[in-house]
């Protein structure tokens, strides 16, 4: 419907804005079939709106925000439970992080609506932003292949393996306390790959 993509487009431009994105407008047009598209607003040399393919004038991070911002606040509109593949790439932390504190704050989020994400980034190892049994890992069988979900809050908060809520999740992550951390290595693999072409480079 008109009004709800018009809606919609209030949404992102009023949260592009405090994202950073101020020159230009994004909009959801839809085509003659009822096919909907982001596209990118600007006047052009005779005066007129020109609307563009987003994919065109927009980085993909812009796009991506665009896309999402209008489900997240759906979700705290409607109280659901919006799941999100690596919520935060190309979108600056500090604007995943000001979302999932928002999600958290009783007074916005009345519904109760939950955020379900993945990442690869440390940076959320955070007591500030998640609760022990909110934080998941998954770690790979390399012989089975199968992985393992489990949390941090099933190291309890006792004895030697113990977590308490003040200390620091990401420094205890990268010195293998948790598991689900991979020394990966590509020395030998880009040193064969170097020589093989120094090898033809000679013949």
């Amino acid at each position: 419907k008109i009004e709800e993509i018009s809606f919609i487009n209030d949404i992102i431009n009023e949260g592009a804005k405090l994202f950073g994105i101020n020159s230009n407008g994004l909009v959801y047009v839809s085509d003659d079939n009822g096919k909907t598209s982001l596209g990118s607003s600007f006047m052009n040399n005779k005066g007129k709106e020109a609307i563009i393919p987003a994919e065109i004038y927009e980085s993909y991070g812009t796009i991506r925000f665009a896309n999402m911002f209008p489900l997240v606040t759906l979700v705290l509109v409607t109280g659901g439970v919006l799941v999100v593949d690596e919520f935060d790439a190309s979108i600056h932390p500090m604007a995943v992080m000001n979302i999932i504190t928002i999600f958290h704050n009783d007074e916005i989020n009345k519904h109760h609506a939950q955020l379900v994400f993945n990442t690869h980034n440390p940076i959320f190892l955070n007591a500030n932003l998640f609760r022990r049994d909110e934080i998941k890992f998954v770690e790979r069988d390399h012989d089975t292949h199968c992985s393992m979900h489990y949390s941090l809050s099933d190291f309890g908060t006792a004895g030697e393996n113990g977590v308490r809520k003040n200390e620091d999740y990401m420094k205890n992550y990268f010195i293998d306390r948790y598991g689900a951390l991979d020394n990966i290595d590509f020395s030998s693999c880009i040193t064969k790959f170097i020589k093989k072409q120094n090898e033809r480079n000679l013949k």
